[in-house]
């Protein structure tokens, strides 16, 4: 065990833990509070620190977190993340036309529009992993200045789409067990007052996030060039104990715990009511005598449901990380169990990427207006464009077929030509023996005559 940095200090251990919770040291690129490294052994006159990396305590190696990681954050979150934003973006034109703006359809544009700036501020800030394997200084100093901002959107942007799930539990929950009071309760501005609320309220709730953290910089000998690193901010430093609440005790109690909760309880109403089929068919049915609209209500119903439950089943993984790093000591990202937390960390950011990316496919099996419109808007274009080739293909075969029936009627009209001239021939020819006839008449008459002259003399 080779220790990476040795700190001498003459004064208590009790007394090294208060003053040392202010004091900063850069390891690399990153610079840490002492506090928090978990992975410390300490004396009476020294104090030895360990890279959280290259700890020897970690269940696995630096090398295998490293492969793992980079297959994660390199090859399958930009490839979820493109196909996650191609379905939302489609998802989102469907959303806005005429049709869909119904009070569910607003819930349902929030949670794709949350989803969506989720998905780029995630792989922006992951982006490094690429940006690294070209040149590492660019990827240092992007990762240290944008990390506070893109952090804390993404953060925002992940809470938000929790609660807007939230709210759509709320608004079908309350659609299935009061279908009569449903359209009076549930209307277009109070859903779209809610989700900009849950919007507003969840950022001012989280921007402490973005002041805690600063950029400094330190000349590095590998890149002979300055490179800067992430620090702690003198907000962060002054306010270390309100800070500390507000960061493992309020953001994950609001954020975390009582929305999943609240999900459960809400979709295990809305699943006890739907199965109840009977009691629920004979009450919508009052309301509404059109047994499509029961259908189709219901199949939305059966849709947000499984929405609900597939973000309760990719969210749980991040939940239960957090439950584990508060029991099991060292088990943090500046803990004994670095390399492990940091994996099992973008494992659980898997699950939230891909609950952002599939909605789209939900909607199109579950929801048939849904399907209908994005038929309409896109399988129209193709159509389009496969007629217009239709049409083309039907010019050029008119264009040839023109063409062959001029050339036809050329050829014809030669042929009659050469037919004209062989007909003039063999007129001429029978105007010849015609004549040669008559002239022969004549003189066969012309002798007639003579010798009737000669015989009467």
């Amino acid at each position: 065990m080779e220790p990476v940095l040795i700190l001498t200090n003459t004064e208590s251990t009790s007394k090294e833990k208060e003053e040392n919770t202010v004091a900063q040291m850069s390891f690399g690129n990153l610079s840490v509070n002492i506090s928090l490294l978990g992975n410390a052994t300490t004396t009476n006159t020294t104090k030895t620190i360990f890279l959280p990396w290259d700890n020897p305590s970690n269940v696995i190696s630096k090398e295998l977190a490293v492969e793992i990681t980079f297959f994660l954050e390199c090859l399958i979150f930009p490839i979820l993340t493109i196909s996650g934003l191609t379905g939302n973006v489609i998802s989102l034109v469907i959303l806005l036309q005429s049709k869909m703006r119904t009070p569910t359809g607003i819930c349902l544009t929030s949670l794709t529009i949350s989803d969506s700036l989720f998905l780029v501020t995630n792989m922006m800030r992951k982006s490094t992993c690429i940006i690294d394997r070209f040149n590492t200084l660019v990827s240092n100093n992007f990762n240290a200045t944008s990390f506070a901002a893109l952090f804390y959107l993404k953060l925002s942007f992940s809470r938000i789409t929790t609660w807007i799930t939230v709210l759509i539990s709320v608004e079908r929950l309350i659609a299935v067990i009061f279908p009569l009071k449903a359209k009076i309760w549930i209307t277009k501005r109070r859903m779209l007052a809610a989700s900009i609320f849950i919007y507003v309220t969840t950022l001012a709730s989280i921007s402490p996030i973005a002041a805690q953290y600063k950029v400094d910089y330190f000349y590095d000998q590998k890149l002979k060039a300055e490179s800067a690193y992430i620090a702690t901010s003198d907000f962060y430093n002054n306010n270390k104990d309100g800070l500390k609440i507000h960061n493992e005790y309020f953001l994950t109690i609001v954020f975390r715990y009582i929305p999943m909760l609240l999900m459960i309880i809400l979709n295990a109403g809305i699943a006890i009511t739907l199965g109840r089929g009977r009691r629920w068919r004979n009450t919508m049915q009052l309301s509404s005598n059109n047994e499509q609209r029961v259908r189709e209500e219901k199949r939305v119903t059966i849709m947000l449901l499984v929405v609900a439950v597939i973000f309760l089943l990719c969210l749980t993984p991040g939940d239960v990380l957090l439950i584990v790093s508060d029991i099991i000591k060292g088990f943090r990202f500046l803990g004994t169990q670095h390399n492990i937390f940091l994996v099992l960390s973008d494992v659980s950011l898997l699950f939230e990427i891909f609950n952002s990316s599939v909605n789209f496919i939900i909607y199109m099996a579950w929801n048939k207006q849904f399907n209908a419109i994005y038929r309409k808007l896109f399988c129209k274009c193709i159509k389009r464009n496969t007629r217009s080739g239709k049409v083309t293909k039907a010019r050029e075969m008119s264009e040839s077929s023109m063409s062959n029936k001029t050339a036809a009627k050329s050829a014809i009209a030669t042929t009659q030509a050469s037919l004209t001239e062989e007909e003039k021939d063999k007129r001429y020819e029978t105007d010849q023996n015609i004549s040669r006839g008559s002239d022969m008449n004549e003189i066969s008459c012309s002798n007639k005559a003579f010798v009737k002259e000669e015989s009467e003399e």
